[in-house]
């Protein structure tokens, strides 16, 4: 047999056995963390990038995960996790629209959606519907909330910084939001006067998500890790910190 033809057998059973060892998709990839600015869970620059940067990169850190993060505008982001299979997106809120467009790999938190006022709190959907004005931002699923349910008396914003300042300023009666972001919002925004908020009216999952290329076991390793933070108290003491 000559020496060419044992070489080629040999490149070939070596060829096997890495592809039994070493399966494509498990192969070490760096993940590309993409993103949008949506403090508090997304920050671009600062000493921390915010809560949903940091809860994504514990998770890829104790997955053994290698990561970049890239921020980007919001339809940019979600595009480029939806047609590549090596990116995620941190805190996608999960909703029946949005079902089939994504590898939906870990829930990192559940919030509620609350009518936030500086004085009576609003704890049902009729009491909200005899406030003459009620804020929400524009193209976001608290002002599709409002809208399935009938609500006529809304005002819109382009950003919950401007909510914050309107319901301070007494121009609307109620903002709607979630309780994470509103607090966070208010926090910065009128730092002097107590946010009122009132009892959930709906509430909404937070998750990590890939497309739907985004390799399977690569997705349950950063599942296994997010569960982990959940158990220690990572995750709420990242949420504790942002408030």
């Amino acid at each position: 047999m000559g020496t060419g033809i044992r070489f080629a057998r040999m490149v070939r059973l070596l060829l096997v056995v890495c592809t039994v060892a070493f399966p494509m998709q498990s192969i070490a990839r760096d993940i590309n963390v993409v993103a949008v600015h949506y403090a508090p869970l997304i920050i671009p620059d600062g000493s921390h990038r915010g809560w949903a940067i940091e809860v994504a990169r514990e998770a890829l850190r104790r997955a053994g995960l290698s990561h970049s993060v890239e921020v980007l505008p919001f339809n940019r982001s979600v595009k480029m996790v939806q047609r590549t299979a090596d990116a995620i997106y941190p805190a996608l809120y999960r909703n029946p629209k949005r079902e089939n467009k994504f590898t939906w790999i870990a829930k990192v938190q559940v919030v509620g959606n609350t009518f936030n006022t500086t004085n009576v709190p609003v704890n049902s959907l009729a009491q909200a519907r005899r406030l003459a004005k009620i804020s929400v931002e524009a193209g976001t699923a608290m002002k599709d909330y409002l809208t399935a349910q009938g609500f006529t008396n809304l005002e819109l914003a382009e950003r919950e910084e401007v909510n914050a300042r309107k319901l301070a300023a007494g121009r609307i009666d109620a903002w709607f939001l979630n309780d994470v972001l509103a607090a966070w919002a208010w926090k910065r925004t009128v730092p002097d006067r107590e946010l009122v908020s009132g009892a959930p009216m709906s509430s909404s999952d937070v998750y990590i998500v890939g497309g739907r290329d985004f390799p399977a076991d690569l997705a349950e390793r950063i599942r296994v890790s997010v569960e982990s933070m959940h158990t220690d108290g990572s995750i709420t003491q990242l949420l504790k910190r942002d408030r």
